[in-house]
């Protein structure tokens, strides 16, 4: 049986590529031309702004269907000509052929190798120009969903302050209202993740989650606080810092669930003692998640 320890090993290179995310990706070593990508169903649409062998600008319009579980896509640069002037009447634009084959092979969600016509290649990634870093990109309301078998469960947190960082991360994300925090880590056996614990009134951890992060969104795994068995699940931050919401309706007030006869069971805590048995290294950072999480209640008092 595997350990905790060789689980969060295992767990860390099993999230494999999938879909990428739909907006603009550009290589940071190559400011001035990019790629706007759309996602629909299995296909994908590539509109490039690009410039052509005179230093002209040139855009391009390509499309193909996804393939290997979402990480390859290719297609056709193709271009137009003669189109609507801006600002003037509408005038359809004239095919002018094309200028070869593109490609791209995504490693994950936001991050590519694109390959040009004549084989340049070029990495590619989805453009973070408002969501910023951790500790701060994570502040926000998230919604962590997993399943486990044919039943499907989601935790909600609203993360809104920022506390010390944990010797391993960047700075601890709090909820204080689900007594919550969250934090990406840069070194340790979590490097590259963020891990979430959720504490009860008496400091022990309820549920663990740990996650890859891409823009405003993460998959990683639900930790069964009985088993120890890792779960698949997904995060997505339907309302960030600013209060921009970009998902799920808004709360109907206190009582709603209990109102309409919907009832909610928390896992069963897990001693901290036992929980840092089980893995130390997990047990630091939730200790001092912890100790954010109470600072964060206390100046709310």
């Amino acid at each position: 049986m595997r350990t905790l320890a060789i689980l969060f090993t295992w767990a860390a290179t099993a999230v494999t590529a999938a879909a990428p995310q739909t907006g603009i990706w550009w290589s940071p070593a190559e400011s001035g031309r990019g790629y706007t990508i759309d996602v629909q169903n299995d296909t994908l649409v590539l509109i490039s702004f690009l410039y052509g062998p005179d230093g002209r600008m040139q855009w391009y319009y390509s499309d193909g269907k996804l393939t290997n579980e979402g990480a390859s896509w290719s297609g056709t640069l193709l271009k137009f000509d003669q189109g609507q002037p801006l600002g003037g009447a509408y005038k359809a634009p004239t095919a002018s052929g094309n200028d070869g084959a593109v490609s791209i092979a995504f490693s994950s969600r936001t991050t590519g190798v694109i390959t040009l016509p004549g084989g340049r290649t070029a990495a590619i990634e989805h453009q973070n120009f408002g969501v910023g870093s951790p500790p701060q990109s994570l502040l926000g309301s998230w919604l962590y969903v997993y399943a486990v078998g044919d039943d499907t469960f989601a935790t909600r947190f609203n993360y809104t302050s920022v506390g010390a960082a944990t010797p391993t991360g960047t700075g601890v994300v709090v909820d204080t209202v689900r007594r919550g925090g969250a934090e990406y880590m840069v070194s340790g056996d979590f490097a590259g993740q963020v891990v979430s614990v959720q504490f009860d009134a008496a400091g022990n951890p309820l549920t663990t989650y740990f996650w890859n992060p891409y823009l405003e969104e993460g998959r990683g795994f639900w930790v069964s606080p009985t088993t120890q068995v890792l779960y698949g699940m997904n995060a997505y931050r339907y309302v960030g810092p600013s209060g921009m919401v970009k998902g799920l309706g808004a709360a109907i007030g206190p009582g709603a669930a209990a109102r309409e006869g919907i009832t909610f069971t928390l896992p069963k805590a897990t001693p901290m003692a036992d929980y840092a048995a089980r893995n130390p290294a997990l047990g630091a950072i939730a200790r001092g998640m912890l100790e954010e999480v109470r600072k964060a209640e206390a100046s709310r008092r």
